[in-house]
């Protein structure tokens, strides 16, 4: 049996197959749904952070 923090690492190490370089961004945005928090995403522009 799992618990929160095993999925959670699971999570965050299948996002980091995507996101490259960003492991403490990656936590954060987590993170921060479970603490009642918001979080906004900045970065470089022309990085696809938004797709239409």
């Amino acid at each position: 049996m799992a618990t929160a923090i095993d999925e959670l690492k699971r999570l965050s190490a299948n996002i980091e197959t995507v996101i490259v370089g960003k492991q403490t961004s990656i936590k954060l945005a987590l993170i921060s749904p479970l603490c009642r928090g918001q979080f906004l995403i900045e970065d470089v522009p022309d990085l696809g952070k938004t797709t239409y």
